[in-house]
């Protein structure tokens, strides 16, 4: 009986941060990132040679990287802990950012848990904490938002846990040179290790847009039926398009290799964008089983177990035919990809690698007697679930590689080997339309702020259109593309929904009307002023006077 083949893509995704024309980013969610998980998946996971994984590389995230690690981008933070004194803005953002971690790991830092009781003195009066605080308070946020095992081993790092506070000028230019050091390691161990045959990389569109809704927003009304879309809808296939293309061309240029395969922005998919793939020469995509028990016309049931019915339905790649070639593709268990996302984080490490290892041996008996391996996609987040595991998932990721590698019936590889193996042999005949959350667009269209905010960036691509008609200077025309891609791929979308909400969400509105205005400004236009809703009128007047 052949090994259960497993594969496991973790997906690596931050927002564009940029705004626009600058070298400052306004959160730093990409820096830090890259401090506690970027580099450490990667080097969990060659630390188990056989086990090989699959990372996604969103492109607007490896530009970031690039830009930090050549000195570049800088964000705020690094900006105001440069700064001899704050402002009162300065005050209310470092109050809100710098205390942006689970206050679990605050507590295991006693000068930086001491900030944390203090904080809502300051809350109340920003000049309760001196300057020189704040500056602490700034390097205490870095250090616990790095890779705990680093931070344990580095002796920089270590140095400036032990002192825990009155960092000066020196220890601060240290640290931030420490940082552009790490950050500056991670694209090239991921070319490593993709030269080495453990993990292959596969890309992302370009700015992560949700890539339906960009070809056609009525797509969003096929799994819901009666959805609010502006009328008429955004309908611009020809980004869908160009975010692949530029995508394919920044991950060829960065990684030596053009992308085999594509995780589309949310797993959301649509017949629509199987030919513009195709068509840049991607082999194969990912979406949920969701998805597939749609095109199928199948619901996966669950037992008390959560085994599935169909097992041999979900556990294998299918063949989608398209006017420019066919495509494999693969659909995640939704159930596995949440366990490790969601639920493991309330168990041990141990326990919880034991616990995926029997449901996957469950899986392997439950296909015994097919001569083909199964194949078991593992899709999620790669960065964001780590924060609430112990020792930031060390102890999990360790134990799961270890006995991947060492069960006999299980197989980690990646998807594209299983596909050179065993090509796909069932054809699906019809992809539904739908992303891995609920099997729907709900979360980026539907509201009344989302129909609102579609509508203006509907006018803005028109304009667009009419504005390239007079034969602007080439690369005038790519900038303003550049800020039209950039807007439809903003996360404002997911946390304006009604169902998403962050204390950034002031912020996120800002980049996403800051590409809105340097599009119209950059073809000589009048910005046309929108309002989420979200924030006061004080806002949006400081934002566009």
């Amino acid at each position: 009986m052949p090994p259960l083949h497993v594969a496991i893509v973790w997906h690596m995704h931050q927002p564009d941060y940029r705004q626009p024309g600058q070298e400052e980013a306004l959160l730093p969610w990409v820096r830090l990132h890259a401090l506690k998980d970027y580099l450490h998946m990667a080097e969990v996971a060659a630390a188990y040679p056989q086990v090989h994984v699959t990372f996604t590389l969103v492109p607007s995230l490896a530009e970031q990287l690039q830009a930090y690690a050549n000195g570049q981008l800088q964000d705020r933070l690094q900006r105001l802990i440069q700064q001899p004194y704050f402002s009162p803005d300065d005050k209310r953002y470092l109050l809100n950012v710098a205390f942006s971690i689970q206050w679990h790991i605050i507590r295991r830092h006693p000068p930086y848990a001491a900030l944390l009781d203090r904080r809502p003195l300051a809350l109340l009066n920003p000049d309760y904490f001196s300057e020189q605080t704040y500056r602490d308070l700034i390097v205490w946020f870095n250090l616990a938002w790095t890779d705990p095992t680093l931070l344990a081993q580095d002796p920089l790092l270590q140095r400036l846990a032990q002192q825990g506070k009155d960092f000066d000028d020196a220890s601060i230019a240290a640290l931030n040179a420490r940082q552009l050091q790490i950050i500056g390691q991670v694209l090239p161990t991921y070319r490593r290790m993709q030269a080495q045959g453990q993990m292959e990389i596969i890309t992302v569109p370009f700015f992560h847009p949700i890539l339906p809704l960009l070809v056609d927003g009525e797509i969003g009304r096929r799994p819901s039926a009666g959805l609010l879309l502006p009328t008429p809808p955004f309908r611009f296939p020809a980004d869908a398009a160009g975010q692949i293309a530029d995508a394919v061309t920044l991950h060829t240029g960065l990684m030596g290799l053009p992308p085999a395969g594509m995780w589309p922005s949310e797993g959301a998919v649509s017949p629509e964008i199987l030919p513009l793939a195709a068509a840049h020469g991607l082999r194969w995509l990912a979406s949920d089983e969701a998805i597939l028990g749609r095109s199928l016309d199948h619901f996966f049931r669950r037992d008390a177990s959560d085994s599935v019915d169909r097992p041999d339905l979900l556990y294998r790649p299918y063949r989608l035919a398209t006017p420019q070639g066919d495509l494999a593709m693969v659909f995640r268990d939704h159930n596995l990809s949440d366990r490790i996302g969601f639920t493991y984080q309330h168990l041990g490490g141990e326990q919880a690698a034991e616990d995926m290892i029997v449901r996957l041996k469950r899986i392997h008996h439950q296909l015994r007697g097919q001569s083909t391996p199964g194949l078991v996609s593992i899709i999620l987040d790669g960065e964001n679930a780590w924060e609430h595991y112990e020792h930031n998932g060390d102890t999990f990721l360790h134990a799961l590689y270890r006995r991947l590698q060492e069960d006999p019936d299980l197989q980690a590889m990646t998807i594209s080997e299983h596909l050179a193996a065993h090509p796909p042999t069932a054809h699906l005949p019809e992809l539904a339309s739908g992303s891995w959350i609920r099997g729907d667009f709900t979360t980026w269209i539907g509201d009344a702020e989302h129909t609102a905010a579609w509508q203006r960036l509907r006018d803005l691509r028109q304009a667009y259109e009419e504005w390239l008609a007079q034969a602007p200077p080439p690369a005038q025309a790519a900038a303003v593309r550049r800020y039209i891609f950039a807007a439809e791929g903003s996360d404002w979308f997911w946390w304006y929904s009604h169902r998403n909400s962050s204390d950034q969400d002031a912020l996120f509105d800002q980049l996403f009307l800051d590409y809105l205005a340097a599009a119209y400004q950059a073809m000589g236009q009048t910005p046309r002023l929108f309002k989420s809703g979200r924030q006061d009128e004080a806002f949006y007047r400081a934002m566009w006077d």
